[in-house]
């Protein structure tokens, strides 16, 4: 996962701000990603890229050794916690999982749990992070280039709203802890960042186009149009908006009257 927190500045321009070291962000597990692996090009060649560093690297050193470095160790045993805890999640809910379970079913001891997750709350959405970024590879890659804008963001949000169909329950304690947990504890406020400036670069490619008012700020545009997909994803997960068919209707109403 990219650990870019991405700020926005006038005219649709984006700024990198509190950005990790790769030493960091290695030893937590993810590699550094650019921003073009939100598209199926961009993903596709950074695959590339590690696949010929690899052969350079074993071409240079023939004989691997036997013990595996301790870091990758870390980030074997940091995936078993996550993948444990997810399985653990889905099936029995995230209040019944216990850390006790959790650590039992990765085969690691509980204090190691809470070594490489902090928190069972910062360990639910460790769970989410591979599908979240998966959902927004996908969402951003399906953009139907002939659809006026409002209609393409509603496209984009609704691969959200399949996700979050597939565990309803689990989806709502998973936004709440996205919404409470402190930004820096947040392991996914990074790519969530990325994200909305993924927006903004659509954002901005429809306003060369001459779709969008050339006055508009992309950045902005799109930090409101994901405020107003979230506004609704919440009031559907609460309860406060009955069904997904008026769930829909009230996003691609709210779009079309930012965007008019």
């Amino acid at each position: 996962m990219a650990r870019r927190r991405l700020g926005a500045v006038g005219n649709g321009g984006i700024v990198a701000y509190g950005a990790r070291s790769p030493a960091r962000s290695a030893a937590e597990g993810h590699a550094p990603i650019p921003p073009s692996v939100f598209t199926s090009a961009g993903a596709a060649a950074a695959c590339d890229r590690a696949g010929e560093a690899h052969v350079t690297r074993m071409e240079s050193r023939p004989t691997p050794p036997i013990a595996r470095p301790r870091q990758d160790r870390s980030v074997a045993t940091r995936r078993r916690i996550v993948n444990a805890a997810r399985e653990l999640f889905r099936t029995h809910g995230f209040d019944a999982t216990s850390a006790d379970a959790i650590a039992e079913r990765a085969g690691v001891a509980k204090g190691t749990v809470f070594l490489h997750a902090g928190s069972k709350e910062r360990l639910l959405l460790l769970a989410f992070e591979a599908e979240w970024i998966e959902t927004a590879t996908r969402a951003l890659a399906e953009v139907d280039p002939a659809q006026r804008l409002p209609r393409a963001l509603h496209g984009i949000f609704a691969h959200f709203f399949r996700l979050y169909e597939a565990d309803v329950a689990l989806a709502r304690r998973f936004v709440k802890e996205q919404v409470v947990l402190p930004h820096e504890d947040n392991p996914l406020a990074p790519v969530t960042l990325d994200f909305v400036a993924r927006l903004a670069e659509l954002i901005a490619r429809r306003q060369a186009e001459g779709e969008i008012h050339p006055e508009v700020d992309a950045a902005l545009a799109a930090q409101i149009s994901f405020a107003l997909y979230y506004g609704v994803l919440v009031g559907w997960l609460s309860g406060w908006i009955p069904d997904a068919k008026t769930r829909d209707r009230m996003l691609s109403g709210s779009l079309a009257l930012h965007w008019a």
